[in-house]
């Protein structure tokens, strides 16, 4: 699954541990344990970001796509190839 985070305050799907900045999330039509299994990709990569620079600006102004590991390839198509969904661009 290829997941895509943007930056929003007013209506945030998941905030970062560290900083507190909000993003909205869009992801492929998957089932809700893998959207859950991918929110936990998504605060890693939140965290990840702070590795860098600390506070607000460590992570992306314009949003950022975080691939969770999947144990299986089959059937992902253009997932697996880094292409964003038509609606993440």
């Amino acid at each position: 699954m290829q997941v895509y985070c943007e930056h929003d305050n007013r209506h945030p799907d998941i905030h970062c541990n560290l900083c507190g900045q909000g993003f909205v999330v869009y992801w492929e039509g998957q089932s809700r344990p893998e959207r859950s299994d991918a929110l936990l990709e998504v605060e890693k990569a939140l965290r990840d970001h702070h590795r860098i620079q600390p506070g607000a600006k460590a992570h992306p102004a314009h949003g950022f796509l975080v691939r969770e590991r999947m144990h299986s390839t089959a059937g992902h198509g253009p997932s697996i190839l880094g292409n964003a969904p038509s609606w993440a661009l």
